[in-house]
């Protein structure tokens, strides 16, 4: 099961580096980063965000989710989000990579069925 964690907690942490490293790239040479999340999704693939829409309001049946939530996002700056999706894929790889410590690493040693 440790394998697992320490699989998807550097599966978060290379998320987090991915958008940090987008955000570098976007600031040299991209959309500006002060333009709404959804203009810059539009601009790089629009067609994943019409997807994305019939996902969360036709086959997930939530469209009270999209109008109240998504949008709003989508609408705030882009920088607002990246940087919201690259904080908390750290935070998760973090809390997956430090559950997956071994417990003799962690500092608890069995010794003869007491924990000492």
């Amino acid at each position: 099961m440790t394998g697992i964690f320490k699989i998807i907690g550097w599966g978060f942490i290379l998320l987090g580096i991915m958008m940090a490293g987008l955000m570098g790239i976007m600031v040299v040479d991209g959309p500006p980063l002060t333009d709404p999340a959804g203009v810059v999704w539009l601009k790089f693939d629009g067609y994943s965000l019409g997807q994305f829409q019939v996902l969360v309001q036709r086959t997930l049946g939530l469209p009270d989710i999209w109008d109240k939530y998504v949008v709003p996002a989508l609408r705030a700056p882009a920088w607002q989000g990246m940087i919201a999706v690259a904080a908390v894929a750290f935070l998760l790889g973090i809390i997956f990579l430090f559950s997956a410590r071994s417990r003799a690493r962690a500092g608890i040693i069995h010794q003869g069925g007491h924990m000492s």
